[in-house]
């Protein structure tokens, strides 16, 4: 929270915020907090429950028409149950 109070009582932006698990009341993960439109992306090597192992990348976007999956599979029970009425 002090990262977030500084930003907004003194302006100072902050370069990374880390983000904490807690399990039992000690922390056993952490991650990044990244910008709108990036995600957080493990960098190949290190303990994966490390922030200092990931960093922060654009996040990976699919086609601009694709639907959800639940979408997908209504679609195909559709198909499937005309097909079967003919």
């Amino acid at each position: 929270m002090k990262v977030m109070e500084e930003w907004i009582e003194q302006g100072r932006k902050p370069t990374r915020i880390i983000a904490s698990h807690l399990t039992g009341g000690q922390v056993d993960k952490t991650r990044p907090l990244c910008p709108f439109g990036q995600v957080a992306k493990y960098k190949g090597t290190g303990d994966t429950n490390d922030a200092a192992n990931f960093l922060c990348a654009a996040e990976a976007m699919g086609p601009v028409n694709r639907q959800p999956e639940s979408a997908i599979q209504i679609s195909s029970a559709s198909a499937i149950s005309r097909s079967d009425s003919s």
